[in-house]
């Protein structure tokens, strides 16, 4: 799974639109927006659109790669 938090566009750019969030880790909006309402990812807002900070990602996807409690995370 490391492979996904090492991923190019998460190391090249500060922050990700919802569909390249969604495209990098292979998620659905529905599971994004999960993630937002229970406080997992936080989206800046920008002109309307929401943008999410690769530096949260990763530490995100940490958590819940080193086992900490998925359903926490999930």
């Amino acid at each position: 799974m490391n492979e996904i938090i090492e991923n190019e566009l998460l190391e090249e750019r500060e922050y990700l639109t919802v569909k390249e969030l969604m495209k990098t880790l292979n998620i659905s909006e529905n599971t994004l927006y999960r993630w937002v309402r229970k406080g997992r990812l936080n989206p800046t807002k920008f002109r309307n659109k929401n943008y999410f900070k690769t530096s949260d990602i990763k530490q995100y996807l940490n958590k819940v790669f080193n086992n900490e409690t998925v359903e926490e995370y999930s």
